[in-house]
């Protein structure tokens, strides 16, 4: 009887200890979330700061009918934002081309970090890999941001003149009211418009 009840009582100070731990660890690491300035946002599970947008969709736009446009979005603390591929004139159109909807960004007048390459379809991957990148910090342009389903619109204008701007919500994926109004992203976004 003596035995059972030290095995009873063992497995109750195990338990004890490992619940106590648990609740240790959740509390460090939302401790460490608030000291860091990042919040986590369950519904889009993704790690934000304070006052970022949630949500967007990411789109892009390339002007060029040479090149093509790869590119890298990042935090200026070197957190990466996002990653994408853009086809020469926007696959043939005026307009954004496809995107990704569910990340965080910076709203307009922040700075971001955008790393890109401009490069000839006809490329290998050799040779895509060995074009070095362009970097540049940049400040997001933008107005009239909505915090529900904004837009994130990477633009190439030339080879050396890249945009990021942040606008309204969007009435359906990969087609901002802006854009179906009509509006060449290039106009708005480009020095010589188009």
């Amino acid at each position: 009887m003596k035995e059972i009840f030290n095995i009873t009582t063992c497995n109750s100070v195990k338990s004890l200890l490992w619940s106590r731990c648990f609740i240790g660890a959740i509390a460090i690491f939302l401790l460490s979330a608030c000291v860091s300035g990042y919040s986590y946002d369950p519904i889009w599970g993704l790690n934000y700061k304070q006052g970022e947008l949630r949500g967007v969709a990411f789109n892009g736009a390339n002007r060029s009918d040479i090149f093509a446009f790869s590119y890298e979005l990042y935090r200026l603390n070197g957190g990466r934002l996002y990653k994408g591929d853009i086809d020469t004139f926007s696959r043939g159109g005026g307009g954004l081309g496809g995107g990704y909807l569910g990340g965080v960004f910076p709203r307009p007048g922040e700075q971001v970090r955008i790393r890109w390459k401009a490069y000839p379809l006809q490329l290998s991957l050799e040779e895509f890999e060995a074009l070095p990148w362009r970097e540049r910090v940049i400040t997001v342009e933008g107005t009239g941001v909505e915090d529900k389903l904004p837009v994130v619109a990477t633009i190439m204008c030339d080879i050396d003149d890249v945009h990021v701007y942040v606008f309204g919500k969007k009435e359906y994926f990969d087609v901002p009211h802006e854009i179906k109004a009509g509006v060449n992203p290039f106009y708005w976004a480009c020095k010589n418009n188009v």
